[in-house]
């Protein structure tokens, strides 16, 4: 697709101070809102989506919903508490919708919901390469309309699965994970909109977007003030299609770049490494490696974080809790995440001060 953007736009303090806020806030809102999964599934669990899998596991129907029922025989039925801890506190159970949530465990369901993030994850990461070649041909503001459209799709469809349609989930997930990561890399072209601090704005956007994973809290915060979660899943929708509208704010292609950063002249008979050369350095499949191996580990502890609070709580509120606090440690990321940003940017100044003077003479 041809480039239809004016090759010498320029874009006034104003309104690049605009665009950067606009991405810092839509990375905190909806860039890495899939990665809020821990938190999603412990409201779905208690909604009781797919609990028609634990067969062996369910709650009595002569239990009603979040009852609480005592029981005299000093041994719970079917082995309901996971640990000892449990056995101390009292004997009776707290039932959701779905089973007891952090007495009772169900591996069906969980490996559903396991199954649901597997994909959504996959979804996120893989179509990266396709995402580059949408901003690079397509532009800044086609791939920002794809973006918005999508996670507008996917609250919507959050919003439609209940226990009786839980399926949507899996929609909902994918369409987040695909919109939230088109709209992290159409972010990432914010930083040239300060290139002397270039590295810091990209840190700062690309840390932030973290703290998206925290916005599922305000499910079981909404829960406790009696509030659907279908209706905050309508706002969230409604919420997400500004992208859609603030995208014409910005460039039509691409961010202008202005690099301040001087260009110093080559030395004779030296050239440009080529790009199939760096990609196919050591210092680059090192790199490629590392970076797997800590979105492993952090997709693996994600996974089974509600495992983990289902088999070490003892009833519904401890989970729960347990559940908050994972989306509060996600807010931590936006205070460390600019840090390395201003530290390149440091290095990079500085070696410029050392190197200008060893170039004067060749001038």
């Amino acid at each position: 697709m041809k480039c239809q953007q004016d090759p010498q736009l320029e874009l006034s303090l104003a309104r690049r101070v605009t665009i950067f806020v606009i991405g810092v806030v839509e990375s905190m809102l909806f860039a890495g809102t899939v990665f809020g999964w821990p938190q999603l599934v412990h409201v779905l669990k208690v909604e009781g989506l797919y609990s028609d899998l634990c067969h062996g596991f369910s709650t009595p129907s002569s239990l009603l919903p979040h009852a609480h029922t005592s029981l005299n025989t000093p041994t719970p039925p079917h082995q309901a508490f996971n640990n000892t801890r449990c056995h101390g506190l009292n004997n009776t159970f707290e039932i959701s919708r779905s089973h007891i949530v952090g007495v009772e465990q169900c591996g069906p369901q969980d490996e559903r919901f396991a199954l649901i993030f597997t994909v959504a994850v996959g979804c996120y990461s893989v179509p990266g390469v396709l995402v580059g070649y949408l901003l690079h041909h397509a532009g800044l503001r086609v791939t920002r309309v794809s973006a918005g459209t999508m996670l507008t799709m996917g609250f919507l469809f959050l919003g439609m699965a209940t226990k009786e349609s839980p399926n949507w989930v899996f929609a909902s997930m994918i369409f987040l994970a695909l919109g939230g990561n088109q709209l992290r890399l159409s972010v990432m072209q914010f930083g040239d909109l300060f290139p002397l601090h270039r590295s810091t704005a990209i840190s700062l956007l690309s840390g932030i977007y973290a703290a998206s994973a925290a916005l599922f809290i305000i499910f079981q915060y909404t829960a406790s003030a009696g509030l659907q979660r279908s209706h905050v899943c309508w706002f969230l929708a409604a919420l997400s299609t500004l992208s859609i509208f603030l995208t014409f704010l910005m460039p039509v292609h691409h961010i202008p770049v202005q690099d301040n950063y001087e260009t110093w002249p080559s030395e004779p008979g030296t050239s440009q490494q080529p790009l199939r050369r760096s990609l196919l350095s050591g210092s680059s499949f090192l790199h490629t490696y590392w970076y797997f191996l800590n979105l492993l580990a952090i997709n693996i502890y994600q996974q089974t974080y509600n495992v983990w609070v289902t088999a070490s709580s003892c009833s519904v509120r401890e989970a729960g809790w347990y559940s908050i606090l994972f989306s509060y440690s996600n807010l931590v990321t936006v205070f460390f995440g600019p840090l390395g940003g201003a530290f390149t940017d440091y290095m990079v100044r500085r070696a410029g001060n050392n190197l200008r003077p060893l170039q004067l003479p060749a001038s």
